[in-house]
């Protein structure tokens, strides 16, 4: 019945063949953002940090005020030894609440938008939840005696060690 009909010798490969997901996966690794560099990242920590003290100097005269008004102070100095005991503590979940909630939630900081960086995962997705909670944590490892932070100079993808522990990386935006 078909008479003029033939068979063609080869198949077309199917759209998502390992070789055609293959030149996707290069094609979209290619088009990443470029690594921020060093200079950037210490400028917005830095600018994250300032923020940060900023809070912690609200939050302590707020306490400061809170104890001296309600005159619930027993030392010398006029504060509370409940506040005292309770500053660190909550100083410390700012800090923790802060860098995990803006990473998780659009990969910046204050400080990483004034300077044009983000935080993503190592396949150039958003930091999910987990990630930006182990990179916070991460951050304290960085900070004894800096070395988590330097290790950003040598390592060939410009990360350091809260970014290896959180499989991120930081890119400009």
């Amino acid at each position: 019945m078909n008479e003029g009909w033939t068979e063609p010798a080869s198949k077309p490969s199917p759209p998502f063949s390992p070789a055609a997901t293959e030149a996707i996966v290069e094609t979209i690794g290619s088009a990443r953002s470029p690594i921020a560099g060093f200079p950037r990242r210490a400028l917005a920590y830095l600018i994250d940090l300032f923020i940060l003290q900023c809070l912690d100097l609200f939050l302590f005269m707020t306490g400061w005020l809170a104890a001296v008004l309600g005159l619930q102070y027993d030392s010398l100095d006029g504060v509370s030894p409940t506040f005292s005991s309770l500053f660190i503590p909550t100083v410390l979940l700012l800090y923790f609440v802060y860098f995990t909630f803006f990473h998780a939630y659009g990969g910046q900081t204050p400080g990483k938008i004034l300077v044009r960086i983000k935080v993503v995962a190592d396949d150039g997705q958003p930091l999910r939840w987990l990630h930006s909670s182990i990179r916070t944590l991460g951050y304290s490892l960085s900070s004894i005696f800096f070395v988590g932070f330097l290790l950003a100079l040598f390592e060939k993808r410009g990360r350091a060690l809260h970014d290896i522990l959180a499989r991120s990386e930081v890119v400009q935006s």
